[in-house]
């Protein structure tokens, strides 16, 4: 568990418990059922997605998050075009890749 030094001990357990629950969010009809190892990232994203969380599976877009380095050097070698603080963005014909 990532340590946050917002919560007691008592409440980040119940956040802890509330990151295993979220496996289902329904963003206005955008079901994505999100699973990780990334204790830390289900914690926030169960947080910050609490409105959203849903039990109805149906439909759901899979989401994967892993705690890993990307794999850079299998990215096209291309020219960026927009950079902001967070992310670069890259055309390519009518892909975006962030």
């Amino acid at each position: 568990m990532v340590w946050d030094a917002r919560y007691s001990h008592k409440n980040a357990m119940i956040g802890t418990a509330r990151a295993r629950a979220l496996n289902v969010i329904d963003i206005y009809g955008y079901r994505a059922h999100i699973q990780s190892s990334c204790a830390g990232a289900m914690e926030r994203l169960a947080e910050d997605f609490a409105f959203f969380q849903s039990t109805d599976e149906s439909g759901a877009h899979i989401i994967e998050l892993l705690d890993e380095e990307p794999p850079y050097s299998e990215m096209p070698p291309l020219t960026a075009n927009v950079y902001t603080p967070r992310n670069v963005s890259y055309p390519r014909w009518v892909q975006t890749i962030r």
